[in-house]
C-alpha cells in the first residue's frame, strides 16, 4: 500500500493512504469557519471550489498539541475523499510518498491509549523507527458521528 508519510506536531510521523488523497492545499486560519458545538479536534468548515468541508486536526486527535491557534500559521491540508464524503485533514509537514509493507497491526487499547482508536497499523518506516497508518473508518465516523 502507498503512504502518505505526513509529520504532525512533536516530529511526529503518520501514514495517510494514497487513494484516499486527491489533494493538498494550504490555507490560513481566516479561511475556516468555525462551527459552535462540535467536537474539539474539528476546526469547522472550508469552502473548497463551492463545497463545504469539514476540516480535522490530526495532532490533537493523536494526543499531540496544536499550533492551529496562531492566526498567522499557513496551514497543510490533505483533501481526502472517503464513502463519497469530502474531508480535510490538517498536518504539519508533508514529507514523502511511500510503499508500505505492513509488519502488524497495532494492538490498541483505547482505555489506557485513547488515541489508538484512530490508527490501524504499524510498519517499519526507515532501519529505526515505526510508522503508524491511520484507520480511515475510525477518522471517518470520528468526523460523521454526531456525538
Amino acid at each position: 500500500m502507498d503512504c502518505f508519510v505526513v509529520e504532525l506536531e512533536n516530529s511526529q510521523f503518520l501514514g495517510i493512504p494514497l487513494d484516499l488523497i486527491r489533494e493538498v492545499v494550504s490555507i490560513t486560519p481566516e479561511e475556516i469557519c468555525p462551527i459552535p458545538g462540535v467536537k474539539q479536534n474539528l476546526l469547522g468548515v472550508i469552502n473548497q471550489r463551492g463545497k463545504l468541508l469539514w476540516l480535522l486536526d490530526l495532532s490533537p486527535l493523536l494526543s499531540l498539541v496544536s499550533k492551529v491557534k496562531n492566526p498567522l500559521t499557513k496551514l497543510i491540508v490533505l483533501l481526502a475523499e472517503y464513502q463519497q464524503k469530502n474531508f480535510g485533514l490538517v498536518v504539519k509537514n508533508l514529507r514523502e510518498i511511500k510503499s508500505l509493507e505492513f509488519l502488524e497491526t497495532l494492538d490498541i487499547n483505547s482505555a489506557q491509549f485513547p488515541e489508538h482508536q484512530y490508527l490501524k497499523y504499524q510498519t517499519k518506516f526507515n532501519s529505526e523507527d515505526f510508522l503508524n497508518v491511520i484507520d480511515i473508518d475510525a477518522i471517518y465516523n470520528y468526523i460523521h458521528d454526531p456525538n
